[in-house]
């Protein structure tokens, strides 16, 4: 009977530490699976022609493959990237990422990068992605002086009132401004009632010393606003005429590769007059505008712009067979501030209006918050034939126009013709809402423009309308 009593104790203790350790496993949680980086596509390439349009937007896709929740982050190690949105949170759904490529002032040839997605949590963190760009040469042909004439004709970029003459019976040959046989010869513009000269010119540096010498006046800032300063007070000192006014700004216009502008006033026969003077690079095209005034002068960035565009689009040719009606003149743009892309290029005849007028598109949107430009262009409406310089008719048109309900209204100058706008704030978005209506010949342009309510957005907007050109 001991032995018997002795064996039951055995056994109790051995069904105790089973059924204790039985409850301990039982108490233990176990840890869930962590979260796991989705990512598509393994890898993305951009094409595009140097010194042309931005390749197309790409996008990609981020996910949670695994449990939990994923809280991402996306860099890039390149300055011509741009991601958006740059993080993100997946318990499971799809998050688009747009990738744009800005190659504005990049040289042909091959180029890569690398796309980082990361996330504290995941598995696998991070998950790359390879990004090649390709930049093929340029196939515009190279100009030359004898393409100057058709670059230089601001014509179709001046309002009426405007003549254009010949500069050497004007007394501004170029032996009269003391250019040698490397300058084009001049092409003038003048109007007399108020009082308003405007010239230009161009150089192509062939040599590559003559190149390396420009070069580097137009890459350095600071040299180039001393010398021009220093050489405009000279050449109007020699005159017996002063200077009272003078300032450089060489940040500003964003035209070819370097542009400088100077302006001012100088006092002539006691009357001051006021001028203008702008330059700029592109490629080996060096050009020079000026103009004086004695009331109002006109937005040389404008001419310099359509001046530039010429330059560039020689490869296509300065007019073509757009179908657009006789004398309609499509707008373009000169300015697109950076992280803007065109979004829309919809050929005359695609929208109509109730008073029985056809529009075309062009549309600019901001990739990083959404702001866009809109700029529909047609034929002049019946109210505004006749009144492109009517306050009351231009803002009444815009009113009309508007799909908001205006609160301000006022005019610009948009192409340098008189533009009626009207503006509203939707306090329920944060974001302006604008109508810009304008008369360019046979031309009629109605912007539509929406922009977060920041001094940023703002002023990104309202550069690129500024830059608006209408040339044939």
């Amino acid at each position: 009977m001991r032995n018997k009593s002795k064996w039951h104790s055995i056994l109790l203790i051995g069904l105790v530490v089973l059924l204790t350790s039985s409850m301990v496993a039982c108490g233990e949680q176990v840890p869930p699976s962590s979260p796991t980086i989705g990512l598509s596509p393994s890898s993305l390439s951009f094409s595009a022609e140097e010194g042309g349009a931005n390749p197309a937007i790409q996008t990609l896709t981020i996910w949670n493959s695994g449990e939990g929740t994923l809280d991402w982050v996306i860099s890039d190690d390149a300055g011509w990237l741009t991601l958006n949105p740059s993080s993100g949170v997946s318990t499971g759904e799809t998050d688009t990422i747009t990738v744009l490529v800005d190659t504005y002032g990049m040289d042909a040839g091959g180029y890569s990068a690398s796309i980082a997605v990361s996330a504290s949590e995941a598995s696998n963190s991070p998950r790359t992605i390879a990004v090649d760009l390709s930049i093929v040469p340029s196939s515009a042909r190279e100009i030359t002086l004898a393409d100057a004439p058709a670059i230089l004709d601001m014509s179709s970029d001046l309002p009426t009132g405007f003549e254009h003459l010949d500069a050497a019976s004007e007394g501004m040959s170029n032996e009269d401004l003391g250019l040698g046989p490397e300058y084009s010869e001049v092409e003038l513009f003048l109007r007399e009632e108020p009082f308003l000269e405007v010239y230009a010119y161009m150089t192509i540096v062939e040599t590559q010393t003559e190149r390396a010498v420009m070069d580097e006046l137009m890459r350095d800032e600071e040299q180039l606003k001393s010398s021009l300063l220093y050489w405009l007070e000279a050449g109007f000192v020699a005159e017996g005429m002063e200077l009272p006014e003078v300032e450089c700004d060489v940040t500003h216009p964003s035209i070819g590769e370097l542009a400088a502008m100077v302006s001012g006033q100088f006092s002539m026969y006691g009357t001051n007059v006021g001028f203008e003077y702008l330059t700029f690079k592109n490629d080996k095209a060096y050009v020079e505008i000026y103009q004086y005034y004695l009331r109002s002068g006109l937005s040389l960035v404008s001419l310099a712009n359509g001046i530039n565009q010429r330059i560039e689009g020689l490869n296509n040719g300065f007019s073509s067979d757009n179908g657009l009606p006789s004398g309609m003149v499509k707008p373009t743009v000169g300015y697109v501030p950076q992280g803007w892309y065109c979004s829309a290029d919809d050929p005359y005849g695609t929208y109509d209006e109730s008073d029985g007028t056809e529009w075309g598109l062009i549309e600019y949107t901001d990739n990083v918050d959404y702001d866009f430009v809109m700029i529909f262009y047609g034929s002049v409406p019946p109210e505004l034939k006749g009144k492109e310089n009517d306050r009351d008719a231009l803002i009444a048109k815009a009113i009309e126009y508007a799909i908001f309900e205006p609160t301000e209204s006022e005019t610009m100058v948009v192409a340098d013709e008189l533009a009626g706008w009207v503006k509203a704030y939707d306090p329920e978005y944060d974001i302006y809402n604008m109508k810009i209506v304008f008369v360019k010949g046979s031309t009629c342009v109605d912007i539509f423009t929406e922009y977060d309510a920041t001094y940023e957005d703002e002023a990104q907007a309202m550069s690129l309308i500024d830059s608006i050109n209408m040339w044939e």
